[in-house]
């Protein structure tokens, strides 16, 4: 919004320095964003008076004019149809002056010498009128030669303030006068208007109201004037308008302008005479029903819109604009000027859906003050009448069926030093509240403030919080640090996760962070719908369950990455799962999960295949070495709704389960609309965390080892873990490594079978092993292996 410095200082009667003005507003949450002087750059641009006025001896449109300049008379050809006769103040740029882009030189024009320019309103940019020379007689009685910004006192500076929404106390100059009166600590007392003559009939007998609808409209007002004249509002009112982005019509359409931007009360002006039965009626519109408004568009309405009628028609959309029957004109000779409070929301509503806005909605839709009816139409009516000459019919036309009261909110010293982290006396918030215009009551300890209506946005003890705040300044708030509780809860559990973190890293894995919220019927899908926690107010239907898992975010975000055509996925996290153990709060677990999608990586290019079920076993026993320094036991398991029910492992670490490796199960993959396999693993982490051995080095060894591989021919179904760890056992103690290095099924097995083929890898700390040595104890081995499970060795 525009305000202007000058008329907030003769409302507020002081003159505090712009600059300050204006940071002082901005700390008070009034941000200015911009302050313009204007009234500026009007050097050799003076009041001239006319001597003479002779027709160009050439050019019949032109006139050769003699002006006294103030230090001497010059000669000057003006174009204009309006130039004036002898004796009459115009405006002269002289020789030397700046006139927007041109420099005025002395030259000839069709012949005859001319010293100088005699200008518009355009021309200097203070007004829009361009049909002819401004002429100053009744403007100004400035002797010849006094510089024009002196003689029409143009000086100003504009403030361009950005208003919140939910200040519509600050949409006016009224508004930002009382402000800064609250701010330097001065009164404010505005001066009453003076009030227009009265005479003629009571308004009571000129004009009749019906309200037909207090909802959308509690309240309306009307004063009557009679006998006015239009014409051109004085010069100082439409450079004032001018400086605030208005265009100056007409004097009374004028008056209703300013009147609006000194008190954010939107007004509308009818040609009483226009008005049919003399009578207005305030109703909603029915369906269909249509009205030209004043930019003379035909508007179309529904039920939902309020409307002004006459007795016959529509005469404006409330709240929003005129209708173009009963707007002024130059033969308007009767007014009736309308005062009125509509329903914001309603304003709103129609303004957007006719995407029609006017200065007028604007003010409306954010709720201006609904009792200052009776103190703006006094204004206006004084305004109006002299400028426009007429009579003001004696008394008030005021619909206004329930009054709307002050609201009445308490506000705790206490309670403010606690929000704001700094005190302010009682006596001091007394003191702004009251600059505020309410009334303030009770003691110290609790004040009780009565809100004015001109603030709908104060509703609460915080708002009062907040006003005490930005009065005082928001610059005022100390610059301290808050105390704050360490993030970090649980030392050990940190640590955990963070080596946790590296292991997974070190392993070729990115870190996911997901939801801790996951869909309910997925966590169902994957049969972990039992005492599944759910969420009173979920953000979102599909965050509606708080996980027992950490796979099921991981899918999710497999998907997402699927669908974004992200070939190789290894994704892991470490996070909390929730479960319901029937307590005060669930329990909280620190579990870490892998899933991995794609094909394996390769550094020469070559394809390498999909990542399988062994690949993810492979990790998970890797993760679990790494972490804890022992090996851990896997057995199969089929009973888990999420993974393949062939392909899943239980992880056991010294006989305590510790997680699941596996496949993910393919009706979870079809669930989720993925075309493309996943593997994954999920352990406690915090479980494996308590069972780390003690880390110590290991001498290197002096002597070579020897290595014997075996292959076992067994049944399909048979399951290589108990045979590794058979034949660990059997090796011992100059086995150190026993691993399974291939699985085949093909030519030369029969049917039903498959060969297990495991390397075992011999050394000793006190001498070289011998082949014989190895050999006896590897046949030994394996024909105890062989007798255990009742196997061939191929």
């Amino acid at each position: 919004m525009l305000v202007s410095y000058r008329w907030i200082c003769e409302i507020a009667g002081f003159s505090p320095k712009p600059e300050e003005l204006g940071d002082r507003l901005t700390f008070s949450g009034l941000e200015v964003d911009e302050l313009e002087s204007v009234g500026n750059g009007f050097d050799n641009i003076v009041v001239g008076v006319i001597k003479s006025r002779e027709p160009h001896p050439t050019a019949k449109k032109l006139q050769c004019v003699t002006v006294d300049s103030g230090s001497g008379v010059v000669s000057v050809v003006c174009g204009a149809p309006n130039c004036p006769g002898p004796d009459s103040r115009v405006v002269l740029a002289r020789v030397g002056a700046s006139v927007g882009e041109i420099t005025i030189e002395p030259r000839e024009i069709a012949g005859v010498p001319s010293e100088g320019m005699l200008c518009s309103e355009m021309e200097l940019d203070i007004g829009p009128d361009q049909e002819g020379i401004m002429i100053l007689d009744g403007e100004t009685e400035a002797a010849a030669g006094t510089p024009i910004a002196d003689a029409l006192d143009l000086q100003d500076w504009i403030y361009s303030i950005g208003i919140t929404p939910n200040r519509p106390d600050a949409l006016s100059h009224r508004g930002i006068a009382r402000e800064m009166a609250l701010l330097y600590c001065k009164p404010f007392d505005p001066q009453v208007p003076e009030a227009a003559p009265e005479g003629g009939d009571p308004v009571g007998g000129l004009i009749k109201v019906d309200l037909v609808d207090p909802e959308g409209c509690p309240r309306y007002a009307a004063v009557v004037i009679t006998g006015v004249k239009v014409g051109t509002s004085p010069f100082s009112l439409r450079y004032r308008l001018h400086n605030l982005g208005v265009r100056p019509i007409s004097n009374l359409v004028d008056v209703t302008n300013l009147i609006l931007l000194e008190y954010g009360q939107p007004l509308h002006a009818f040609d009483l005479d226009r008005v049919a039965d003399a009578r207005i009626v305030v109703r909603r519109a029915s369906d269909g029903e249509t009205m030209k408004t004043l930019d003379e568009l035909e508007r179309t309405f529904t039920g939902d819109d309020l409307l002004i009628c006459d007795g016959e028609r529509p005469v404006a959309v409330a709240g929003v604009m005129g209708g173009l029957d009963t707007g002024i004109t130059q033969e308007t000779k009767n007014l009736l000027i309308e005062c009125a409070y509509f329903n914001p929301s309603m304003i709103r509503r129609t303004s957007k859906r006719l995407k029609l806005a006017s200065e007028s909605s604007y003010r409306f839709e954010r709720g201006i003050d609904p009792n200052m009816a009776g103190d703006v139409l006094r204004s206006t009516a004084g305004l109006m009448c002299g400028l426009a000459g007429g009579t003001k019919a004696p008394g008030l036309v005021d619909c206004y069926p329930v009054p709307i009261e002050r609201k009445r909110v308490a506000l705790r010293p206490g309670r403010y030093e606690s929000i704001m982290g700094y005190p302010v006396e009682a006596q001091e918030m007394r003191r702004i509240l009251e600059g505020l215009g309410a009334v303030v009551t009770g003691t110290d300890d609790e004040i009780s403030v009565l809100v004015p209506t001109n603030r709908p946005d104060i509703e609460r003890e915080i708002d009062l919080v907040e006003e005490v705040a930005r009065v005082v300044g928001l610059d005022k708030i100390p610059s301290l640090l808050p105390r704050i509780q360490s993030c970090i809860p649980d030392r050990e559990e940190y640590e955990a996760a963070m080596r946790v973190r590296q292991i997974m890293v070190s392993l070729g894995l990115e870190e996911s962070i997901s939801h801790s919220f996951v869909p309910e019927e997925m966590l169902v899908g994957m049969g972990l719908g039992d005492r599944v926690i759910k969420i009173a107010n979920p953000l979102n239907s599909k965050r509606a369950a708080m996980r027992t898992t950490l796979l099921a975010g991981l899918i999710e975000n497999l998907k997402r990455a699927t669908t974004r055509y992200v070939g190789m996925v290894r994704q892991f996290e470490v996070g909390r799962t929730f479960h319901d153990e029937s307590g005060e709060l669930p329990l909280e677990v620190l579990r870490v999960a892998a899933v991995m999608s794609g094909s394996r990586d390769s550094w020469i290019g070559e394809d390498h295949g999909s990542l399988d079920f062994y690949d993810a076993k492979g990790i998970a026993g890797a993760f679990v070495k790494e972490l804890t320094g022992v090996d851990p036991a896997f057995e199969p398991v089929k009973d888990l709704d999420y993974m393949h029910p062939n392909r899943a492992l239980r992880v056991f670490l010294d006989g305590e389960d510790v997680g699941v490796v596996g496949e993910v199960h393919p009706k979870i993959l079809t669930d989720q609309k993925l075309g493309r396999g996943a593997v994954g693993f999920e352990m406690d982490a915090m479980k494996l965390w308590g069972m780390r051995r003690r880390s110590a080095a290991s001498p290197l060894h002096e002597f070579p080892p020897m290595v014997r591989d075996v292959a076992f021919l067994v049944e399909e179904s048979r399951d290589a873990a108990p045979i590794e760890d058979a034949l660990r056992v059997a090796c011992a103690p100059l086995a150190t490594s026993v691993s399974l290095f291939d699985v085949y099924r093909g030519k030369g097995i029969e049917d039903g079978k498959k060969s297990l083929a495991f390397s075992v890898l011999y050394r000793s700390r006190e001498k070289t092993l011998t082949d014989e040595e190895v050999d006896a104890i590897h046949r030994a081995a394996i024909d105890q292996v062989k007798t255990e499970f009742g196997v061939l060795t191929r």
